[in-house]
């Protein structure tokens, strides 16, 4: 069994150009260089057993040799691969999953029955452009460059990416010369494997903008560090994967989950300083601050789109008014068209900066100053989430009815102690902290709603409209109804048990 640790760089198809006659001539290492085609081709069962067990299974063609290889569940955080992988060389290509050693296969799995039904899902045809990097210290790093195509009967994608592989030393220095990677080459950091996409293919399905926020996945035993690891890595995979999303689709609801990617790796990065003290995360959180700011305007742009739909609490009121519905659209198209996502995305900064996300989970710099990550994280959850519940009851008790300018005031404490439950609350038990949580989560649904109307009314002074449609007065009558909403809710949040 060999561990594969890669960082998979998404990039374009002029890439290799670069990367052979710009960054390789510029490295201080031994350079062996290869070009070669490759052919594979990927095996599971009609019902996915092995994609279910989290394997991937291929058997991989070159120069007439072969070779079948199985990769298990591993470890994949913002770019950096880590998975066990076993290779066995085969004498043709037709795949025989009786070869690899029994001690890989989850317990009562019938492999004979599933070579029995194996079948080809999708192939992936390339041409690599391989490097092999010797430096003076003994570290061994394969840099290749793919490009080629997934393809499954007629359909195909285009596969174009540039894999840097850990042979012998560090991960520390895929990071290094990823980084230098970054002054010739433009890339993104690769979260989705080739077998996850030629999968998504077979399916006929493509990558979707993600849905509610979900807890994190906690054990009790958890130390401080493992659960921080948990916390940054949830943060920064809905951060890629919606960057991903919106590359692939276009689709607004994206941009959203790249907005609370950046704000939930923020608030991990600060609820977890005060025991993982080191400059790192001191120097990572202005520049997530900064890049946050750059998103600012996505609110606008799905209240925008919210406003239009022809579903939702709007839709019977301004689905009858064109030149208004008109006019949004073309504010909604002039908001993307002057922040150009796209550009943001591929920023090289954006990049640097999960780089570095990533690197500071490797590199672990907070041991060096301290032994405290090794304190259970459990003892100290009830104190954080007791201190935020505290903040939000000190903002939200009181009188029967509160203001709207109070539930607007209150909305970052909300949301903090919120974000705080998602890294946290799955220590306690899901059906209890999901029921605490809910009436909060429908205040900030309320909030939501009453940031798309103040929108609504702010671009009413703009467009031509009508003067009897009445619906400035309107929207003072849905904001106070969803007020008179978020009180019941408050007022229901504040007599539940918390649940730590």
């Amino acid at each position: 069994m060999d561990t594969e640790i890669e960082l998979k760089l998404l990039v374009s198809a002029e890439a290799g150009n670069l990367l052979e006659h710009s960054f390789i001539p510029t490295l201080d290492a031994q350079i062996k260089a290869s070009r070669f085609k490759l052919f594979n081709c990927y095996y599971d069962t009609p019902d996915n057993a092995l994609r279910a067990m989290d394997m991937g299974f291929r058997v991989r063609g070159r120069d007439g040799q072969y070779e079948q290889t199985i990769k298990t569940s591993g470890n994949s955080v913002g770019g950096l691969h880590q998975r066990p992988e076993y290779n066995i060389a085969i004498d043709n290509n037709q795949p025989d999953l009786m070869l690899f050693d029994a001690v890989i296969w989850p317990d009562s799995t019938d492999v004979e029955s599933l070579q029995g039904v194996i079948s080809e899902v999708f192939t992936t045809h390339f041409e690599r452009s391989a490097y092999l990097l010797e430096f003076a210290n003994g570290d061994k790093v394969e840099v290749v460059f793919d490009n080629g195509v997934i393809s499954v009967g007629e359909h195909q994608v285009p596969l174009s990416e540039i894999e840097m592989e850990l042979i012998q030393g560090k991960p520390e220095r895929l990071f290094q010369l990823a980084q230098q990677l970054g002054q010739f080459v433009d890339y993104r950091l690769g979260i989705l494997s080739k077998a996850a996409r030629g999968y998504m293919l077979a399916k006929g399905t493509e990558i979707m903008p993600l849905g509610p926020l979900e807890n994190v996945s906690l054990n009790s035993q958890f130390n401080i560090e493992q659960a921080f690891n948990k916390a940054i890595g949830y943060g920064l995979g809905r951060w890629q994967h919606s960057e991903q999303c919106f590359v692939v689709t276009g689709k607004i609801r994206a941009l959203e989950g790249i907005y609370s990617g950046i704000a939930l790796t923020i608030q991990a990065l600060n609820l977890y300083k005060q025991w993982l003290a080191c400059d790192a995360i001191d120097e990572l959180l202005p520049r997530l601050q900064q890049q946050l700011q750059q998103w600012q305007w996505v609110h606008d742009v799905l209240s925008l789109k919210s406003l239009r739909s022809e579903r939702g609490s709007f839709c019977k009121r301004l689905t009858k008014i064109p030149e208004l519905l008109s006019y949004l659209l073309g504010r909604e198209q002039g908001l993307m068209q002057q922040h150009q996502p796209l550009t943001i995305i591929n920023a090289a900064d954006n990049t640097d900066i999960q780089l570095s996300l990533t690197r500071l989970l490797i590199d672990m710099p907070w041991r060096l100053t301290a032994q405290v990550w090794e304190n259970t994280i459990l003892p100290l959850s009830e104190g954080v989430l007791a201190s935020g519940w505290q903040s939000v009851v000190d903002c939200m008790q009181g009188e029967e009815s509160l203001s709207t300018e109070q539930y607007l005031a209150s909305e970052a404490t909300i949301k903090t102690s919120l974000f705080n439950g998602v890294f946290l609350a799955d220590l306690y038990g899901e059906s209890t902290n999901a029921a605490f949580r809910a009436p909060w989560l429908d205040i900030m649904d309320g909030i939501e709603e009453v940031h798309t109307i103040r929108l609504l009314q702010s671009e009413l002074q703009y467009v031509e409209l009508p003067d009897d449609l009445g619906l400035e007065q309107w929207c003072q009558e849905k904001a106070q109804r969803i007020v008179d909403i978020m009180d019941q809710s408050r007022r229901r949040a504040l007599l539940s048990a918390p649940y730590w």
